[in-house]
């Protein structure tokens, strides 16, 4: 059992007034990827949440929360919390200089791994220990920059979120957090079943149509393996050559790992690079798809993991920490790094049909709980923990 306790910061309210919380909305300023994913999912669900009166309860707490945005074209939420942009500030220099300013006297949600150092009151929400873990796959700077900011979480006793036992395993053994300041709160996957049929690519529909296609979602950094995926398909149609072709979903984010990622496969015959897409095409195309290949090495959680199980598609897994958390019976599963074991495993989709269907009904019932709503109500009571704490310390 993991909880949020002893978080820093200063006094928000009475006990009979609202507590005042602000939401880092740095997020609304960037391509929505994983982590904003999550921090867009957990915002939508506490929208909801809202009473009449504009506030969200928790654990006997009421909050009055409010997002506060940096600078520049932000993708404004449709809901009831209101927004307030920054006029001045963008990136970094907002969220360390601004935010802790102007949301001096609430509590302050960090969604997306960072947090101002100056803030006192806050609960953070770390995505995964990969800095320490894979540090060959990040930026020099990048991951320097993330050790400081564990580093000062942990001297502030801050009040953690996290998104697996797994992750919450991890930091403790890497970034020296304390269990009993880490609540597990896992992301939602029922977001994908809010989209209406997609038109898919045109490309990708003629696949569709014809010989099928297996699907990656992610970055082309080290440990997302995107090359041992891309040789295990090769060796797959040496012996298949009927087999489904590979398409690629994902861009490249150079500011975060750097400018090595990995083997150039854009000329490999059966590979189709897409690039970033928007919700809506990935569901679409994720549906229609013969497995989806998840072959990293590392992962916190695996959020297009739990997405293609949602949607019933079958997914071919690295045998991974994160994915038996999950629920490995639900994979096709290959130890990180073989490319044969991962030929082998494709070979297997594609001759049993009847055991992929039984996989696919194993995945649905495994991430039927996995929704926003059960997210957000872990959040708030992590939140109202704090808030009580507080409370107490300052009374």
């Amino acid at each position: 059992a993991y909880c949020a306790s002893g978080c820093a910061g200063g006094a928000f309210a009475t006990r009979s007034s609202p507590v005042p919380l602000v939401i880092n909305g740095r997020y609304l300023t960037r391509r929505t990827t994983g982590v904003e994913r999550v921090a867009r999912g957990i915002v939508d669900a506490l929208d909801a949440r809202l009473d009449d009166d504009g506030l969200l309860h928790g654990a006997g707490i009421a909050f009055r929360p409010r997002i506060l945005a940096p600078k520049g074209e932000v993708s404004m939420p449709p809901g009831r919390i209101p927004v307030d942009r920054s006029a001045q500030l963008s990136g970094n220099a907002w969220e360390q200089c601004e935010l802790p300013w102007s949301a001096r006297g609430a509590l302050l949600l960090n969604l997306c791994n960072t947090a101002p150092l100056l803030a006192r009151a806050q609960c953070t929400y770390v995505h995964d220990a990969g800095v320490y873990a894979i540090a060959d796959s990040y930026d020099w700077r990048f991951r320097t920059w993330y050790r400081c900011l564990h580093r000062f979480y942990r001297l502030r006793g801050d009040c953690l979120l996290t998104n697996s036992v797994f992750s919450a395993r991890e930091l403790r053994r890497h970034a020296g957090f304390s269990l009993n300041r880490l609540h597990v709160a896992p992301p939602g996957c029922d977001h994908v079943h809010a989209f209406a049929d997609t038109p898919m690519p045109e490309t990708v529909a003629r696949l569709a149509a014809g010989r099928g296609y297996y699907v990656i979602v992610g970055s082309r950094a080290r440990h997302k393996n995107i090359a041992v995926a891309v040789e295990a398909h090769r060796r797959h149609l040496r012996t298949h050559p009927q087999a489904p072709a590979l398409v690629m979903i994902g861009g490249e984010r150079r500011d975060i790992f750097g400018h090595d990622l990995g083997a150039d496969d854009r000329a490999d015959e059966g590979v189709l690079h897409l690039g970033y897409l928007d919700d809506p095409t990935l569901v679409a195309i994720l549906r229609r798809a013969r497995a989806l290949i998840f072959p990293s090495r590392y992962e916190g959680f695996g959020l297009p993991l739990v997405e293609a199980m949602a949607l019933g598609c079958p997914v071919v897994a690295s045998d991974l920490p994160t994915a038996r958390e999950i629920g490995i019976d639900a994979c096709w599963v290959f130890p990180p790094g073989d490319a044969d074991a991962l030929a082998a495993q494709l070979a297997l989709v594609d001759a049993h049909p009847r055991q992929v269907s039984q996989k696919v009904v194993i995945g649905r019932h495994r991430v039927a709980g996995l929704s926003w709503d059960a997210c957000a109500e872990a959040v708030v009571d992590t939140l109202a923990q704090a808030a009580r704490q507080r409370r107490e310390k300052t009374a």
